[in-house]
C-alpha cells in the first residue's frame, strides 16, 4: 500500500515543530491538516525521546472523543510506521524507544489527569479554543514543574477564548521560546477537487462564514466591525480593457510594509493584488512591489500614494525611478476614506488576497470602556493593507465631485482634512 504521508520531505514550516522551543501553536481553520501536522511530527520525534506524549484535551469523557484515531490512522497510513508502534485501546507505544502516547483530560477527577503523569516530554494541547483558564492553570503548573513543550493547535472560536489571547493576540510576549503557524485549507496538499469545490462555494456565496470556518478567524460581532459582509465578494474576475488601476503603500519593517492594487467599475471597487511583507528596506521595496502589483513599475506611469509618514522612504523610492507620491493624512481622514469606500455598491475581492481579506473581516470601531458604547473611530491595529487601501483612493475620493460619476450615494458631510 502506497504511503499517503511522505515522512523524509517535509514542508519548510514543519520544519519548526523538530526544533526544540517551549512553546509551539498551530492555528487556523477547517482542513488544514493542523492537527495531522502536529500527530506526523510526534510520532517522528517519538523515536528519539525518552519521555512521555501526552495529548489533551479540557475534558475526556471517552478515548473516542480523542486524538486517538487520528494516530492511527497516521501510523496505518506510514508503511514505514506500522511494525514500531503497539496500539492499545488507551494508550500508544513507540516499540523502539518505549515512549508512550497517552490520552488524558486536564480536568478529569474520576480517573487520574495530566497532573498524575509523570516525565512528560510533549504536552499537546488539543481544541485550545477550548481551554479555560481554570484548565491553564492546571497545565502551566504542569510545564513549569516537568519543563515539557507545550504544543497547541486551534480552530479559533472567539477574540475573548483564552489561549487565542495567550498566544495570538499576545504573542509577543513569548519572544522567541514561541513557534506560531497559521494554517488553512490552501496548505493542505491532500484536499480533493471535491472538498476545494466546496470550500470556494462558501467563500462566493457567504464571505463571513467562510473566513471562520476555513480561514481560521474568530466569529466576529457585526456590531463592532466596520464593514458588512454583504459588502465584498470573494471571487476570481477578469478584468475590462481599459481600466486605470489605483495603488498605496503603507511603510513597515518589523511591522509589514503593505501595498494594495485596485481599479474602480460600474459603481464597485475591485481589489486585484496585495503585497504585505516584514523586513523589506525601502531601497528594495519597489522592487518587490514590482512583482507583485500588476503594472506598477521603475519610471512606468502608474503612480503608488503611500504614507506621508516616512518621507525618507518616498525620496530613496523617487530617486531610485518608481512613481511615488505621499498620502495626505488629518484628523479624521482615516474614517473619511473608509466611509468614501462604502459609497460603492460592492467590493469584489480576487481570492489570492487573503491577507487583505482577514484585516478588513477584523477591522472594527473602538468601544467605550466605561460605557461599551461603540465609537465611531476605527481601531489603529493589523490594518496596514486596509491603510493602503484608503491611500490608493484618495485622489478619487477628493476630486468625487468633479468627475462624472454613477454613484446614488454621495459624501456630504464628510470633509478630507
Amino acid at each position: 500500500m502506497k504511503n499517503k504521508f511522505d515522512i523524509y520531505n517535509i514542508e519548510p514550516w514543519a520544519s519548526n515543530l523538530y526544533k526544540p522551543r517551549p512553546y509551539k501553536v498551530l492555528h487556523g481553520g477547517r482542513m488544514s491538516m493542523k492537527s495531522t501536522s502536529t500527530v506526523l511530527a510526534q510520532l517522528r520525534l517519538s523515536f528519539n525521546m525518552t519521555s512521555r506524549i501526552v495529548a489533551a484535551r479540557e475534558v475526556l469523557e471517552d478515548i473516542k472523543d480523542s486524538v486517538h484515531a487520528l494516530y492511527c490512522r497516521v501510523i496505518n497510513d506510514v508503511e514505514e510506521y506500522r511494525n514500531f508502534f503497539h496500539i492499545t485501546n488507551d494508550y500508544i507505544v513507540n516499540k523502539a524507544s518505549g515512549v508512550e502516547i497517552l490520552f488524558k483530560g486536564i480536568r478529569d477527577h474520576r480517573v487520574k489527569g495530566i497532573k498524575s503523569v509523570e516525565n512528560i516530554g510533549i504536552l499537546w494541547l488539543e481544541e485550545g479554543s477550548f481551554i479555560s483558564k481554570y484548565a491553564w492553570d492546571i497545565v502551566d503548573a504542569t510545564l513549569r514543574e516537568q519543563g515539557c513543550e507545550l504544543w497547541v493547535t486551534m480552530n479559533p472560536e472567539n477574540e475573548t477564548d483564552y489561549l487565542y489571547q495567550q498566544f495570538i493576540l499576545n504573542k509577543g510576549n513569548y519572544g522567541e521560546e514561541l513557534f506560531i503557524k497559521q494554517l488553512n485549507w490552501y496548505n493542505n496538499p491532500h484536499l480533493n477537487t471535491d472538498a476545494i469545490a466546496k470550500i470556494i462555494k462558501m467563500r462566493e456565496n457567504d464571505f463571513e462564514t467562510y473566513l471562520h470556518v476555513y480561514g481560521g478567524e474568530c466569529l466576529r460581532n457585526s456590531n463592532y466591525h466596520v464593514f458588512k459582509k454583504d459588502f465584498f465578494v470573494v471571487q476570481e474576475f477578469e478584468e475590462p480593457q481599459g481600466i486605470h488601476p489605483y495603488y498605496g503603500l503603507d511603510f513597515g519593517y518589523t511591522d509589514a510594509s503593505a501595498g494594495i492594487r485596485c481599479y474602480l467599475h460600474d459603481d464597485n471597487i475591485y481589489v486585484t493584488h496585495e503585497f504585505k511583507r516584514t523586513h523589506v528596506t525601502a531601497n528594495y521595496l519597489g522592487e518587490e512591489l514590482e512583482k507583485t502589483l500588476k503594472d506598477y513599475k521603475k519610471n512606468g506611469k502608474y503612480v503608488i500614494i503611500a504614507d506621508s509618514a516616512r518621507p525618507d522612504n518616498i525620496k530613496l523610492m523617487t530617486d531610485l525611478g518608481y512613481p511615488v507620491k505621499p498620502t495626505i493624512k488629518g484628523a479624521g481622514s482615516v474614517e473619511a476614506g473608509i466611509t468614501y469606500i462604502k459609497t460603492f455598491k460592492k467590493c469584489y475581492v480576487h481570492p489570492r488576497c487573503n491577507e487583505f481579506l482577514k484585516e478588513i473581516y477584523n477591522l472594527k470601531y473602538e468601544v467605550d470602556k466605561r460605557s461599551g458604547q461603540i465609537k465611531d473611530k476605527i481601531e489603529d491595529k493589523n490594518n496596514h493593507l486596509v491603510d493602503s487601501w484608503r491611500y490608493s483612493l484618495e485622489d478619487c475620493m477628493k476630486n468625487r465631485y468633479y468627475v462624472e460619476e454613477k454613484y446614488d450615494n454621495k459624501l456630504s458631510n464628510v470633509s478630507w482634512v
